[in-house]
C-alpha cells in the first residue's frame, strides 16, 4: 500500500521542497550591492565583512545551505589599476 502521507500532508506539517535555493550560490567578484540582492532574492541572511567585492564566502559556493540560511561574506577592495 502506498501512504498517502507524503502526497497530502497534514494541516499546519512542514514539508521541505528541494529547490535551487537548496545550494550556497557563489558570490565571488559581485559587489556588496549584486550580493546583498541575490542574498535576498533566495530568502537567506548574510553577515557581510570588509568593503569592495566579495572575495571570499561561507560556506562555499555549491556546499548546502546551512540550518541557519546565514551566510558570512568577505568584501576586499577592488584593486586600482
Amino acid at each position: 500500500a502506498t501512504s498517502t502521507a507524503a502526497i497530502n500532508p497534514l494541516p499546519a506539517s512542514t514539508v521541505a521542497l528541494a529547490t535551487d535555493t537548496s545550494t550556497v550560490p557563489d558570490l565571488r567578484g559581485k559587489s556588496l550591492r549584486q550580493a546583498m540582492l541575490l542574498v535576498n532574492r533566495l530568502e537567506l541572511k548574510a553577515v557581510f565583512e570588509g568593503n569592495g567585492i566579495v572575495t571570499g564566502q561561507t560556506p562555499q559556493p555549491g556546499r548546502p545551505v546551512p540550518d541557519t540560511k546565514i551566510l558570512k561574506i568577505t568584501l576586499s577592495p577592488e584593486p586600482v589599476n
